[in-house]
């Protein structure tokens, strides 16, 4: 890894740094409805959730993705009803 490559991660880390720590260093995070800590608790296992179905059902090169084979419907959705 290049001395380059360092300093800008070091760069990115002291200008995002305040976003990420104001809300740490705010009190009042138990002044939060109950509905919203309980909210709050369930967007982690959701977002990981979401990635891990993304890297299971979508295949791709880099350049095209495609739903993997196995898991495709096996009768066309994309034809209306009469």
């Amino acid at each position: 890894m290049s001395n380059e490559l360092v300093l800008l991660a070091l760069l990115m880390g002291a200008v995002t740094y305040p976003s990420r720590a104001v809300p740490m260093l705010m009190p009042g995070i138990e002044r939060l409805p109950a509905r919203a800590l309980l909210y709050l608790r369930l967007v982690g296992p959701a977002v990981l959730a979401s990635i891990a179905a993304s890297e299971t059902l979508v295949q791709g090169d880099g350049n095209q993705y495609v739903v993997a084979e196995r898991y495709r419907c096996s009768k066309d959705v994309t034809k209306k009803p009469r």
